[in-house]
């Protein structure tokens, strides 16, 4: 027999008890997969790309590292790709579990021992790492409709973009199970990990049909038809994705859901800490006059105005090496290292500070005495930041490089006002940054582990015990089978 576990990417508690409070998951409900809901703790705060490394291998931010998309690389003075993490999965320590997985986000590289691992296929980042175990697997299930890449909508009345990327997902969900049943039909398993991820690539240009009376969303024109959410009929393909696995999986067979983060509203990405750094007088910004000042605004200005065509035919047919090498020159914002004690780190939600010190970045200037100090005064001010009428626009702050040098030093989570666009500095109003304009939804802490209560239990765990908590609610299905 067979654990079915279901990764829901970005559902969020809240829209599970949502959807089955409305009778949306019926395979769901009736295998007992949502009997017992319990929450999963991850560090979304710091950074949500952390949790998916932490569910694959077993280990928290501190010890994988993987914090984002992009990555300081202190000697570089730049940032570069995440690559493939260099830790092992979580089931690399049970041999008497037989994993079979596609597209789990971030997956390390396979032990060997999988029934099957496929990862890549349909990912929502097109960067995941591709393999297959067996070489074979991956030519069994064919062409998921992502692709390459899915481009996205370039503004929040981009409505034909938006329908078109949500007929995708939709259709990628029954790509994906399919490819599902032809893989576990021909390499059966005890624990089968299959990561949808298709409302997450969704969601975060789509939210807004989900929560549309929340008070973000005001004055913002819909995407798509207010009569059927596309996110509705993914959430309802992936049920009878899950049925239909029933269907095929050995008798006995019983299913789980899982996230190891939810989603939320959002309109856009506030990014205001480049220029509070600069006015605050943290750092300086390069010279319009130097060759990588200049490079960055041209890069920038072509991908403003390139037409969609030829965006497409970009993201179609150019080496993937060479978009990231493209991507890379606007990835991080740029400093004149010799004045420049403390900078803001490339992030797509949270804001991240690092201090530019001697003996870890190759241009430090600040001395690792000087350090907790300088981070003092800084957190300080933003501890106090408001826009013009007074509201917080920092809700929480955290130092992760206590634990892993690599992390930023410094890291804070948005509060709603901060999507405003305005903050006051120094007694003035200063407009704050916004960029990713179509963004309408973000991570929050909202995962959970769902099953039958005696295979998924009735505390929170933590996202980086999630994996072992199926590898036990697997042995727990085989022991209550009378299995050994």
């Amino acid at each position: 027999m067979t654990l079915l576990a279901l990764g829901l990417d970005a559902f969020g508690a809240r829209f599970l008890r949502r959807l089955a409070a409305d009778g949306a998951l019926p395979n769901l409900t009736a295998a007992g997969a949502l009997d017992s809901v319990v929450g999963v703790r991850a560090p979304v705060d710091i950074a949500p790309d952390a949790v998916w490394p932490a569910f694959a291998t077993g280990a928290p931010i501190e010890r994988h590292g993987r914090y984002g998309e992009w990555v300081w690389d202190p000697a570089a003075m730049d940032v570069r790709r995440t690559g493939t993490l260099p830790m092992p999965p979580f089931w690399a320590g049970a041999p008497d579990v037989s994993v079979g997985c596609l597209d789990l986000p971030t997956a390390p590289v396979a032990t060997g021992g999988e029934s099957f691992m496929v990862t890549g296929w349909g990912p929502h980042d097109a960067q995941d790492l591709r393999q297959s175990v067996p070489a074979a697997a991956r030519g069994r299930i064919g062409e998921h409709p992502f692709g390459r890449t899915a481009l996205t909508p370039r503004g929040p009345g981009d409505r034909a973009d938006f329908e078109a990327l949500a007929a995708r997902c939709i259709a990628g969900v029954d790509a994906r199970a399919q490819a599902l049943a032809t893989l576990v039909a021909q390499h059966p398993c005890d624990l089968l990990v299959a990561v949808f991820c298709e409302l997450h690539h969704l969601g975060h240009l789509g939210w807004q049909e989900i929560e549309p009376q929340d008070p973000t969303y005001a004055g913002l024109p819909r995407l798509g038809d207010p009569s059927r959410s596309p996110l509705h009929a993914i959430a309802q393909g992936i049920d009878a994705a899950a049925g239909r696995l029933l269907a095929v999986l050995p008798p006995g067979s019983r299913a789980v859901a899982f996230a190891p983060h939810g989603m939320r509203p959002t309109a856009g990405q506030p990014d205001p800490l480049g220029k509070l750094l600069v006015l605050w007088g943290f750092a300086a910004a390069p010279a319009p006059s130097r060759p990588s000042s200049a490079v960055s605004s041209t890069v920038a200005a072509l991908k403003r105005r390139a037409p969609k065509p030829v965006k497409r035919m970009w993201y179609d047919r150019v080496p993937l090496h060479v978009i990231d090498a493209v991507s890379r020159v606007n990835a991080q914002p740029q400093y004149d290292w010799g004045r420049t004690r403390a900078f803001s780190l490339a992030s797509d939600q949270n804001g991240w500070v690092r201090v530019n010190l001697r003996g870890r970045e190759r241009d430090g200037i600040v001395d690792p005495a000087d350090a907790p100090a300088l981070l003092d005064e800084l957190e300080a001010r933003l501890r106090v930041l408001s826009d013009p009428a007074g509201a917080r626009l920092v809700a929480r702050m955290a130092r992760p490089s206590l634990a892993n040098p690599a992390l930023p030093d410094v890291v804070l989570a948005w509060t709603r006002a901060a999507h405003g666009g305005v903050m006051a500095v120094d007694g003035h109003p200063c407009d704050i940054a916004m960029s990713a304009p179509a963004k309408r939804g973000e991570h929050e802490d909202d995962g959970f582990l769902a099953g039958p209560a005696e295979l998924v239990g009735a505390e929170p765990i933590d996202v980086a015990g999630l994996g072992h908590a199926l590898l036990a609610a697997t042995r727990r299905q085989r022991r209550d089978a009378g299995g050994t």
